[in-house]
Order: C-alpha cells, then sequence, then structure tokens
C-alpha cells in the first residue's frame, strides 16, 4: 500500500501522542464563504425592508436573510474560531486510541472499540466512518448506521489529509497499537 509523505511522517512518531489539526487553508476558505453569505443575508434583510408589498417583504425578504444572517453568521464564528484557536478541532493519535474535537462534537475512543475505517461520501464530501463498539442506539442512530454500511462513528475533518489518506494513517496506527 502506498503511504504518501504526511502518513508515513505521522506512522513513524508511533506511538505517540501525535495531534493533527484541521485544515487552515480549508477553514479561511470556509470561513470567507461565510462571511460572504452573510453579508447576503444582511443584503436580503435590508432589500426586504425596501419591498412595497408586506407578506413578501417579512417572509421572503426580511425572514430569510435574517435566518440567514443568522446561519451563516454562526458558521463565520466557528470558522474564525478554529482558525485562531487549532486546538478547536483536533484529531489526537497515542497507543491506547484517539481523541477528537471540533467545537460541535468530541469524542474518545480505545483501538479495540473501534474497527473498519472506511469513507463516506455524499454531497460532494467525504467522511471518514468507523464502527464503534456501542450498547445503545437510538432509533435514528440504527438507521443511520445501516445506511453507512454497519459504521455508526465518524471523524468530523481530515485533519489536513485526504480522506484516503487519514483512513490509512488510522488503520495502521490501529495495527501496530494491537499488536501483541
Amino acid at each position: 500500500m502506498h503511504s504518501s509523505p504526511e502518513v508515513r511522517e505521522t506512522i513513524a512518531k508511533f506511538p505517540g501522542p501525535v495531534t493533527l489539526v484541521a485544515s487552515r487553508a480549508k477553514w479561511w476558505f470556509m470561513t470567507l464563504l461565510a462571511l460572504l453569505l452573510t453579508a447576503g443575508g444582511l443584503f436580503m434583510t435590508v432589500a426586504g425592508l425596501r419591498l412595497h408589498d408586506p407578506n413578501i417583504r417579512i417572509l421572503i425578504g426580511i425572514g430569510a436573510g435574517i435566518v440567514g444572517t443568522i446561519f451563516f453568521g454562526a458558521g463565520t464564528v466557528m470558522g474564525v474560531t478554529i482558525i485562531l484557536n487549532p486546538a478547536a478541532s483536533f484529531l489526537r493519535l497515542d497507543k491506547s486510541g484517539f481523541e477528537f474535537s471540533n467545537m460541535t462534537r468530541r469524542g474518545t475512543f480505545t483501538w479495540d472499540q473501534v474497527s473498519d475505517f472506511n469513507i463516506y461520501s455524499g454531497r460532494g464530501s467525504r467522511v471518514v466512518m468507523f464502527r464503534a463498539a456501542s450498547l445503545h442506539q437510538s432509533l435514528l442512530k440504527k438507521i443511520n448506521t445501516g445506511l453507512t454500511g454497519g459504521r455508526n462513528g465518524f471523524l468530523p475533518d481530515t485533519y489536513g489529509l485526504s480522506a484516503d489518506d487519514l483512513i490509512q494513517l488510522m488503520t495502521i496506527w490501529q495495527e501496530m497499537a494491537l499488536k501483541p
């Protein structure tokens, strides 16, 4: 199996700990996009105030503008936070397991609790998923697990790697950690 230089370099640091952080370039792009869409929401709100028909003004102009401003404004704040504080989105690997965080999700797993790292592709994004030992699952989680080939856990970022490289890294690190 061919490994990228980043994967080989990280594997060489076994047993760790090693901390990977979110791609700054990706978050700069996402933050600028969210900022532009926030400005668009503000523009829609102001333009909605200028419409003459009160029903259209409230429903289309002001309502959509406010919702867009709030939603994309929150995305802008999240992006700025991750850019200014790399520790807000990380993946930490060590001999016992891994921990991840991205502001909205946190998780800690030991290597014997997880298996079957793979990619789930949807809506133009690729997410690294895995099977996690879980005793209790809600109905929604069971449905989601069924739709993703039995995988019930995922990493919320690829931490500066491609999804393929991250799967390779996680799989090799796990194999090394579980060797007797």
